[in-house]
């Protein structure tokens, strides 16, 4: 009968979110076989990724933070470790040296008997292993670290495991052989493959699960500002605009907006999967419309531009019902000049702007059911 020779679990694939980085592992115990007695004598299993946007690729050797193993292995003189994007593209982390006595993690020292039978080698305890570009390292490859004498102090017979990696204070990272550039160009999302050749005998090991850690920021809140008719993001890329009434805005994603109608607005950023927090609301009143009610009412604003006063003056063609209020830039009332039923002919109010800076202000006047807005420039 043939012999099985992985060993698997329950296979689950998670996600680990932090502020800095997203971790997608592959989390379930596979056997290593004794690769010459157990052809192929390899570990080969493939992580699923699907977070990002769909045209992410890997753009510097920094997308790829760390890479991690849990494992226990008698002889890592014996591994060659690959890994593989979903497009083919490849980085060797360790290399098939077949040199070095130290371990990996605390191997079951029994291997050797039954090398192709996993029921015949118990699991050891499998230590973190991970090689990096980015987070302190010892400077030193795998193989090198197999054949150090200085690497670690717990002895597993009369062979020394080799330190692991703290992923929580971030020490002990390894160097990979071949540089993380190598991986420039892959797609992020799909399947990333991890190849563990063992081509020499009388060794095997457990893999428990393995990880890949891309880097994970969150876009600055953005602020917006209203610059005449427009509404400007300080974010050059990624916005999305709203209204706070009717949600998302098609087809708005610029840095800057022209609001078509009188509302609350605001804008998220979204940028490699990630979105900001919402930015400030800023109240635009639309006048584009609404000049035609200032004929019909003959409005008239003098002077304008104003420095200490302006007179404002409307028609009435019947007694209505009548408020006039003024608001600042971002569309917050500071006067309420005028809430009364006035009667038919022409009308004026006088806004006095002593106590207020220079600036942009607009007047909105509400007669019966139409509403009128114009635009009050304030030069002190």
């Amino acid at each position: 009968m043939k012999k099985l020779l992985l060993l698997i679990s329950f296979v689950f694939y998670t996600i680990c979110l932090n502020a800095q980085s997203v971790t997608f592992s592959y989390d379930s115990t596979v056997f290593i076989p004794n690769g010459p007695a157990c052809p192929p004598g390899e570990y080969s299993t493939n992580l699923v990724v699907n977070y990002f946007p769909s045209n992410a690729v890997v753009s510097s050797a920094s997308d790829i933070m760390s890479i991690c193993i849990n494992i226990e292995h008698s002889s890592p003189a014996d591994l060659g470790i690959k890994l593989i994007c979903p497009n083919g593209q490849n980085v060797v982390l360790d290399p098939n040296m077949h040199s070095g006595s130290n371990v990996l993690g605390i191997p079951n020292d029994t291997d050797g008997v039954s090398a192709c039978d996993p029921l015949s080698n118990p699991q050891g305890m499998g230590w973190n292993y991970c090689w990096s570009e980015i987070y302190p390292s010892n400077n030193l490859t795998l193989n090198q670290l197999g054949l150090s004498t200085g690497v670690g102090t717990v002895m597993v017979g009369n062979k020394r495991t080799i330190d692991s990696t703290n992923r929580i204070v971030h020490t002990n990272y390894i160097l990979p052989e071949n540089p993380f550039s190598l991986l420039v160009g892959c797609p992020i999302n799909g399947s990333w493959n991890m190849r563990i050749m063992d081509d020499f005998g009388a060794n095997n090991g457990y893999v428990f699960h393995w990880s890949i850690e891309f880097p994970f920021t969150i876009p600055p809140t953005p602020a917006i500002s209203l610059i005449g008719d427009t509404l400007f993001s300080d974010a050059p890329l990624g916005n999305q605009w709203y209204n706070l009434a009717t949600g998302a805005i098609a087809g708005a994603t610029a840095s800057k907006y022209h609001p078509l109608q009188t509302g609350d607005y605001f804008t998220r950023v979204s940028l490699n999967g990630q979105t900001s927090d919402s930015s400030n609301v800023i109240h635009y009143i639309f006048t584009g419309i609404e000049t035609i009610n200032a004929n019909r009412f003959h409005v008239k604003v003098t002077p304008n531009p104003f420095t200490a006063s302006t007179n404002i003056k409307y028609y009435l063609s019947e007694p209505s019902q009548v408020s006039l209020i003024i608001m600042d830039i971002t569309g917050k009332e500071i006067q309420k000049t005028v809430s009364e039923k006035q009667a038919k002919g022409e009308q004026s109010i006088t806004f006095t702007a002593n106590s207020y800076p220079s600036g942009l202000f607009f007047y909105k006047l509400t007669i019966n059911d139409s509403i009128t807005v114009g635009k009050l420039l304030l030069n002190n």
